[in-house]
């Protein structure tokens, strides 16, 4: 049995110390592995020889053959000097995908969780952000024309409130959103949170409190750090096998800047009945389940005995379907036939048929899904007659900007009271006002407008 543990936390004395806690916690847990184990570590600069892309420069054909052959895969680390889109997470950016394609067996802390919301997301797409460290959007406007005409077709600008990116329509000169990220900067949030950030909020729950409170769900845990959070286990998953052993509130570190909120699905078919949150703090999720992927926002730790038990009753889990089965997961020639495959489908579909069929194409069992481009909440969420909803893009502001400017393009600027003011008064009088130039022929004209205009 092969066992990839990744080491993605920065090259600084606490980055060394939480992946030392971190293998610590994993060695504990060595006695729940059958037969023999071969434990191979790796960083960001020795991870390499497992990294396998065609037409990029991990094209090496062992390097396939070496990450086919591992049966678990462990990530832990820093999303706050790694975050998803830099170029520094490329690599983790890139095992992780493959994961996800092989379905293979993959525990990740920290890190981890950015990786999977920006992935269901987004399914990570071919953009450079100019700006890694995201930013306000007012700042985008004030971009120079030197700036401008110097962006490429995949540079993006990353809105740190909202996690929106906007590309750059060289033709007709406006940003336009392309999507979001799934993720927001907590502070910039916290300080210049526009009525867009409604929808990146985490939604307050109504709780009740008791005369003595109840110690069982946690109400006698209180923070003794900044850093900590209360993680409280959702009650429909108290006995999920993650979480066995696990009291239903239990405290953990969290220092992410970055935060998940709850719009952060694009692609239904990647999270349909597999993309489950099981536990939650007041910031946001904290622990998700993803097919054959669990991944925390906290990172393992002995001081708190609790996430240490998250990461024992995955290894048990695993280890009993592997028994089971044999092997869980694909190796990548499969995912890439299976891709092929579906393309192919696709291809061979033919909707005039199907539309002029009384037939039904596809199962009754089988849930239909509906597709709109205003649909704000681009979750996991169901309409009324219980079909899938699905967004094209998941931006939450839909404005197209003007570089340079703060004037936005908006039907409701455009629908203000001052505009229909003017162009009713305008039409009234049949005169067209053309950069101060007054094409009406009476001349006296003049007054009677400037006089209308200061009312």
């Amino acid at each position: 049995m092969k066992i990839l543990i990744v080491n993605a936390f920065s090259d600084t004395n606490e980055g060394r110390l939480q992946y030392q806690e971190f293998v610590e916690a994993f060695e504990q847990n060595k006695q729940t592995l059958i037969g023999q184990q071969e434990y191979i570590l790796r960083d960001k600069n020795t991870i390499d020889s497992f990294l396998y892309e065609i037409n990029t420069e991990f094209s090496n054909k062992e390097a396939m053959k070496l990450f086919d052959h591992l049966d678990f895969v462990f990530i832990d680390g820093d999303s706050n000097s790694n975050l998803p889109w830099t170029k520094h997470c490329r690599k983790f950016a890139l095992l992780f995908k493959m994961c996800k394609r092989t379905n293979k067996i993959l525990f990740c802390g920290g890190l981890g969780l950015a990786l999977l919301i920006y992935y269901c997301a987004t399914t990570f797409p071919d953009i450079n952000i100019v700006n890694p460290k995201g930013g306000r959007l007012e700042l985008m406007n004030q971009m120079t024309p030197e700036e401008v005409s110097r962006l490429r077709r995949t540079d993006a600008y990353l809105d740190s409130c909202t996690g929106d990116y906007y590309g750059f329509n060289t033709e007709q000169k406006i940003w336009i959103p392309l999507g979001n990220t799934g993720l927001h900067h907590v502070q910039t949030l916290e300080t210049y949170g526009s009525s867009s950030s409604y929808y990146v909020q985490k939604i307050k729950k109504y709780k009740t409190n008791g005369p003595l409170g109840d110690a069982r769900m946690g109400d006698h845990l209180y923070k003794s750090k900044l850093t900590e959070s209360k993680c409280c286990i959702d009650k429909h998953y108290m006995s999920h096998w993650a979480l066995q052993g696990v009291p239903a509130t239990f405290m953990v570190i969290n220092k992410n800047q970055w935060d998940p909120h709850p719009i952060n699905i694009r692609d239904i078919e990647q999270v349909r009945k597999n993309y489950t949150i099981l536990a939650e703090s007041d910031r946001g999720p904290q622990i998700i389940e993803h097919r054959n992927t669990l991944a925390v926002q906290f990172h393992i730790m002995k001081r708190y005995s609790e996430t240490v038990k998250v990461l024992q009753n995955f290894i048990k889990y695993k280890i009993l379907e592997i028994q089971k089965v044999d092997r869980i997961h694909i190796t990548l020639e499969e995912a890439d036939l299976k891709q092929r495959r579906l393309m192919f489908k696709l291809f061979d579909e033919k909707p005039n048929n199907q539309a002029n069929s009384q037939i039904p194409s596809q199962p009754r069992e089988e849930e239909q899904v509906a597709f709109t481009k205003e649909f704000k909440f681009s979750g996991n969420n169901y309409s009324r007659r219980r079909k899938f909803v699905v967004v094209d893009n998941n931006a939450i502001n839909k404005e197209q900007i003007r570089p340079s400017t703060t004037s936005t393009f908006s039907q409701s600027r455009l629908n203000s009271r001052g505009h229909l003011k003017s162009q009713q008064f305008n039409e009234n009088i049949g005169f067209e006002i053309n950069n101060g130039a007054f094409t009406d022929r009476q001349s006296n004209m003049k007054d009677q407008i400037d006089r209308y205009r200061q009312q």
